[in-house]
């Protein structure tokens, strides 16, 4: 019989998450030759996404006979998470932690935490953002912050550090490589007088840089 083309793929009920995280997702375009493997697959990476807790991809009629609308029917679920928590240990004493993240921040798939770590001699603050999709290509970038300060018997320590990762696709399919940029200032002071040879040859102020 004739040949059958994809029409127009129509994506419903994303509330939420905007069109193109969805469409990326698609291993069919419009135009492109009917393929039951390629709609398969394409429900397949959307449900992977984790942001959906219906995924259904069908097709239905178009206006010509060799033709054939998509039909992408999702429906939302929430992608965000918060935690708190209080212990209790022999060093720190009480230990108030807190965190959220958000797996599909402003609709656009980028994933996104930040959180906290207070105790009576430490803290430790963090903040990260990652886009699996950077300026819509099929590459990802991502950064973290984070700053600790901790008092131990014999010494105190603040850090300031951060990275930057790249991730690029492999020739397998669904794997990336990652390219990450590492960068951390240091301080070790108020060293005891007898603290060990490696922390007192450590103190003052430092920096690490490295690439991994």
């Amino acid at each position: 019989g004739e040949l059958v083309h994809f029409d127009r793929i129509q994506i419903r009920g994303n509330t939420k998450t905007r069109d193109k995280v969805i469409r990326r997702e698609m291993k069919v375009n419009e135009g492109d030759l009917y393929t039951t493997t390629g709609l398969k697959e394409s429900q397949r990476l959307i449900k992977n996404l984790g942001f959906f807790a219906e995924v259904s991809v069908a097709t239905s009629k178009a206006d010509e006979p060799t033709r054939m609308n998509v039909d992408v029917d999702i429906k939302e679920r929430p992608t965000g998470t918060l935690s708190a928590g209080v212990g209790y240990s022999s060093v720190d004493n009480f230990v108030f932690q807190g965190s959220a993240s958000q797996d599909n921040f402003l609709g656009l798939g980028l994933r996104g935490q930040v959180g906290a770590s207070l105790g009576g001699s430490s803290s430790t603050y963090r903040i990260g953002l990652l886009d699996p999709y950077f300026l819509d290509r099929n590459l990802t970038l991502g950064f973290d912050i984070y700053k600790t300060e901790r008092e131990w018997t014999s010494f105190s320590r603040d850090a300031l550090g951060g990275n930057v990762k790249v991730g690029f696709p492999l020739p397998f399919e669904n794997n990336r490589a990652f390219l990450i940029y590492r960068f951390e200032k240091k301080d070790i002071y108020d060293v005891d007088d007898d603290a060990s040879f490696y922390i007192r040859e450590q103190q003052g102020k430092s920096t690490l840089s490295s690439i991994q």
